[in-house]
Order: C-alpha cells, then structure tokens, then sequence
C-alpha cells in the first residue's frame, strides 16, 4: 500500500468549494501502461459534476483513460448525459500505429460498464462532425493529431457544435518538442476566450465558449477568476500526486475498512432481518453447489488449507440502497491478523479484483463474532466509496473468509439495507453520523439558504456557507411559538414567507434546506418550484418531513399526491380544503375538547394564519411528490431516505436543480 498523499483543503477553501476529487479514485487509470491523462482524472470528476453536461464528445481516446474518466464521473453523479468517443483506433504519427487489441478493450470495457450512455465512433474527426448539431456538444475533448495545423484545424471545425458555455479542452498544452503545437494554438486561444491551464501531467487547457450559459455552481464558479489559479493548480496538483501513488501501489480504491465487531445487539437485530420489509439479502454462503476453492468439512467447521478460500455466490443487490456487509463468524488460525474480503461484480462495475473490493480484520479466537462493514463508507464525513455505490446492482460476489489457513464457520453473512439504520440509536451502535448530518455533508456545499430553521438548524460542512430565512423575526417568533421559549433561535437574514423566497434572486445559491416546512404549506408544489427556482443548475433542495404517525398527526387521515398536485394546479378553489385541515388538525392535536371548543380553536387559529401542518406524509407519497416536482420543474430525484428525530419518523429528499 503505497504511502498516502495529504491533501490540505484549508487555503483552498478560500477560494472554491470542497470538491469530489479530494477522494475520489478512477476506476480505470495507466491503461496500457500509458498515465499521460492521469493526473488530470480528478479536474475531470469535478468539471463533470460542474459542468452536467448533456452531451460529451472526446477526439482521440485511444486506451480510453480520458474518456472513461468522463464516463465515470457521469456515472457517479447521475447526470443524464450522452458520451461519444471519436477513433479511427489505428493510430498516427504522435501516438504511432497499434494493434487491434486496442479497440477490443475499449469496446469490451465500454459494452461491460457504460453502454447505456456512452457510443464509439470509429471513424475520422472530420467524417463524425455531420452527426453533431452546431450548439449540442457541452464538453468537447480534443486529444488527436498534436501538430499545431491538426490540432487547429480540429478546433476550428468542431468549435460550432459547442454550446454557448460549454467547455473545450485541449490536452499537451505544455509539450514543445518536435512538431507538438497545442501550446501554439493555446497561446492564441487564451488571449480571446475565458481560458485556465493546468501545469501537470503534460499539460491541460480549459476554454469556456461565448454566450450566455447557465450559473454552473462547483469549480467552475471559481476557474476562471485569476486570483484563484494558483491555489487551484496546486490543488489538483497534489490529486494527480495521490492517483499516481495509488497506480503505484498496484491499488486503486478503498482495501482496508473497519468494520464494526460485535455491534449492540438492536443494531444487529435492525439489520439482519431476514423477514423484514426487503431491508435484508441473505448470502448462502454454505450452499455446497455454489463455486468454492480450498474448502472441506472439518468437525462441524470448515477448513482452509490454503491462503485463498473463497465461495462466489449469486446475488441482486442494489448499491445505492444496500449499504451494510454483515458476517457473523468464528475462526481460528495460528497465523496473526487474519482478514476476510468481499469481492463484487456487475454490470457497471465489471470486476472480482482488488479494486472493486473491502477487506477486514477478523478475530481469531474461535469465538462466534458479528462485523458489519459500510460498504457506502467514503474518506470523511458524508463521503461515499463509489466503487460500491453507484445506481446499478452488482449480481455476484464473492467472500474470501480468511485470507490465511484456518478454520471457520460462517452463521449469517448477507447485505442490509441502508433504511434499516435509520434510527438514531441504530446509527450510534454503527458509529455512523446521523443521517441528516451524513445527507448535508454529502450533497450541500457552497452557499445556501436554510428555511424556517427556528431552534434546529441543520448542520453543514465546516466550508459551506448559509443564511437564515423565515416569515417572522427572532421576537415575532417567540410570540408565536410561546413553546419555544427555552430554546435559543437562530437570526434570520432573510424576512420572507417560507413558499416565496422573494428577496432570493434566481440561480443564486447553491443548496435550500427546509426541515419539517414543507408540510406546513398550503401548496408544496408551488413552495419547491420556487425554491428550485432560486438554485444554480446543480445545485441541490434538501427537504424533510414528518411521517404522519407524529403527535400531531397521527389521527388525520393521509394526503395523497393527488390532492396535493390538486392543490397546485387548483389553487383558487382550495380555500374550503385549507378550512378543512385546521379542522383536522385541531381534531387530531385536542380530541379532548368538545366540538364547539374545537371550531372556536379553529376560527383562532385561522385569523392569525398559525402554520399548520396542511399535509401529510407515508414515505411514498412523499417520494411521489417529489418525483412530481422533478418531472414538472427541471430537477432529479437522487435520494430519499428514512430516519428519525427521537422518537418519530422523518422522510428526507435530496433534489437536485438541472
């Protein structure tokens, strides 16, 4: 395991967001022995998760290091985007001829991983530019023929099929040996365009097309302002170090994890439930048809003679849903620090080999012990290992129980749903962040604004930035809510109402997060189109709201979606159905006072406009809204998930802005 690369983010900080990259391992790298692209990888992840390009063109992908970086990065963020890798895979003059094998590896790599939206086209530049509309490619890589006429006339003809805004980029910008010329027409391009260059890794130039483009949010907020370059080479600088120490090493991904050994026994029993709401796959690990090496009965145990048992073991398994590896075991050996190792394949993450793989200390005192593994486990909070987690499945995987000789005996392995840690004291058996903290980590970076936050502000990176919204002021609010009284409360910057973010101008922050507000909104569709409209492209809604088991709730009956899409495109004619949710609400919050008591609490509660909560909530029907809100104003669904404050369940969105 080659030494780690520390990479200090804190003068970065001051001039562009956390990113990605600071974590992030490529999947395929030093292709053919070649790393001319390697060190450029991690600005790659993060222009794509900038950029979300629609359409992605590369000329010259030869081993396909640089175009299935792209591939990877469009994967990993669930950006609905088309890829085009332009090769005639013959060679020229600069890269020399080559063998066919070439182009069978990158198309079985492309068949295996990405070929539900990424195409070879294996013809000349020139004979590939008619498929294009002038305007359609959002990120165009040329990486063909280097000499300065090749590599200009190459931009000069493909230049009108980039959309206004989009990104261009020319690699070898430093190479000025021989008859190498991108740095010739790099030195003309960047006196006349928004232009940032990259030292490292033979050097990368990133142009920005004229024309009005979408506010983009991530690294490209920041590229082009001269003041940062510095900071952002020497940044990516120290990524590309990392990914060359991990090539080195023989490695590319996540080997070590610390599983947690023997967790309280609620954890245990939340996760492993065999007969439990689909939160649970059993691996049948002991089935004797399955494949096996090295295995054979030994008194009720199994024996290893060798260093390598292994069972592969057919299986369906979500990745972005199911989170935890559980194994319970005994073993025993002579040998010190044993491990056992996962190994997992499918069809996007084509593999069985080290990279696509954990492996775990286990305990060799022939004692039965349970360890449970984060497989979405990433480098820092909220981070997330994508050699796992991505939206497909892996459908064979393969457990190494000991890597030495010894006995064991496996009682229970299989995988558990990430919904079923979704109790707080679940959480804390498993040493996990609690989840809103994780989701925040994970999705809210750089700006935003947070509504109605009141007593609980959600907690963000150290390195986001956010203000407060709410209709009332710190004093108004206490008088409104006398039940707040113990608590101290956050300032609100922002004066407005919670579902028109007035004083917010449009594509201008980063994230909203609004916790438990949705439900108190007359109209929620309308609230999350306005909050939407205020996000950059990119940028993410985090919502959350009660199941309606809660206290207040729990005798009303539920919303369905339909009224609530009703309540958004037949707005005029829901004041009597507005009346009616206070006389539920009262009904379900003071069912021991008489009726007339009921309709005067009503009637009070109605002329001071108290924030009820209008709607509510089953996880289905919230995540039905939210499939509607994307479907009706330009945004995607990237996860909903289940938790809990105390003793009531809650329901989480992240939505993120197109």
């Amino acid at each position: 395991m080659p030494d780690p690369v520390i990479i200090d983010c804190q003068a970065a900080r001051a001039v562009f967001p956390a990113l990605d990259s600071v974590a992030w391992t490529p999947a395929r790298h030093g292709v053919g022995g070649l790393r001319n692209w390697s060190g450029h990888l991690p600005f790659a992840r993060d222009l794509v998760a900038s950029l979300r390009p629609r359409l992605l063109v590369e000329l010259g992908t030869h081993y396909g290091e640089s175009y299935f970086g792209f591939c990877q990065s469009v994967a990993e963020t669930g950006g609905s985007c088309t890829c085009y890798a332009v090769d005639t895979w013959a060679g020229d003059p600069h890269s020399l001829p080559y063998g066919e094998e070439v182009y069978s590896n990158v198309l079985r790599h492309n068949s295996e991983t990405y070929a539900s939206f990424s195409r070879l086209l294996r013809t000349t530049f020139d004979d590939a530019l008619p498929r294009f509309a002038e305007g359609s490619i959002d990120l165009l890589h040329i990486d063909g023929m280097h000499t300065y006429e090749a590599v200009k006339h190459d931009f000069e003809a493909w230049y009108p099929k980039v959309a206004a805004g989009g990104i261009v980029l020319l690699h070898d910008t430093a190479h000025r040996h021989a008859d190498f010329g991108v740095w010739r027409l790099w030195e003309e391009l960047s006196r006349n365009h928004e232009a940032f260059e990259f030292h490292h890794s033979h050097g990368l130039g990133v142009i920005r097309k004229f024309g009005v483009r979408r506010t983009l949010g991530g690294i490209l907020d920041y590229l082009f302002t001269a003041e940062n370059a510095d900071r952002i080479r020497r940044y990516y600088a120290l990524c590309a170090e990392r990914v060359e120490r991990i090539a080195d090493g023989g490695v590319a991904g996540p080997v070590d994890n610390s599983a947690i050994t023997d967790p309280p026994p609620d954890a245990m029993s939340a996760l492993a439930q065999p007969h439990g709401e689909g939160h649970w796959i059993e691996l049948a690990a002991g089935i004797p048809a399955f494949a096996r090496n090295d295995w054979e009965p030994s008194d009720g145990m199994w024996r290893a003679n060798t260093s390598d048992p292994w069972v592969l073991c057919p299986v369906s398994v979500s990745c972005s849903e199911f989170r935890f590896f559980v194994l319970q075991m005994s073993c025993s050996t002579r040998w010190p620090k044993p491990y056992a190792q996962l190994f997992w394949s499918g069809p996007q993450r084509a593999g069985l080999n080290e990279r696509l793989s954990v492996r775990f200390p286990v305990n060799p005192d022939g004692r039965p012990h349970t360890y449970v593994v984060d497989l979405h486990a990433g480098l820092g909070p909220g981070a997330v290992n994508y050699l796992w987690w991505h939206p497909g499945k892996v459908d064979v995987v393969r457990l190494d129980p000991l890597d030495v000789p010894g006995e064991f005996n496996i009682a229970l392995a299989g995988f558990a749903h990430q919904d079923a840690a979704g109790r707080e004291e679940v959480r804390d058996g498993l040493k996990l962040l609690p989840l809103r903290t994780e989701l925040s980590y994970r999705y809210l970076r750089g700006s935003g604004v947070e509504i109605g936050a009141l007593q609980s502000p959600l907690q963000i990176r150290p390195d986001a930035h956010i203000r407060y919204a709410d209709r009332l002021t710190v004093d108004e609010a206490r008088a409104h809510y006398p039940e707040l009284d113990p608590y101290p409360l956050v300032t609100p910057s922002i004066i407005c109402d919670a579902a028109t973010l007035t004083p917010v101008a449009d594509t201008s922050v980063d994230f909203v997060v609004a916790n438990h507000v949705l439900e108190h909104l007359r109209d929620p569709l309308a609230a999350l189109r306005e909050w939407l409209r205020v996000v950059r492209p990119g940028g993410c809604l985090y919502i959350a709201v009660p199941d309606h088991n809660n206290p207040l709730d729990r005798l009303r009956p539920i919303t369905p979606v339909e009224h609530m899409i009703a309540d958004h495109e037949q707005r005029r004619a829901q004041l009597e159905l507005d009346r009616s949710h206070y006389r539920e609400w009262v009904a379900s919050t003071r069912p021991d006072i008489s009726r007339e008591d009921q309709d005067k609490q009503q009637a009070h509660l109605e002329s001071i406009g108290y924030a009820i909560h209008f709607h509510t909530f089953t996880r289905e029907t919230f995540a039905a809204l939210m499939n509607a809100a994307a479907t009706r104003f330009q945004a995607e669904p990237v996860e909903v998930r289940q938790g809990s404050t105390g003793e009531q369940t809650e329901y989480i969105a992240i939505l993120r802005r197109l």
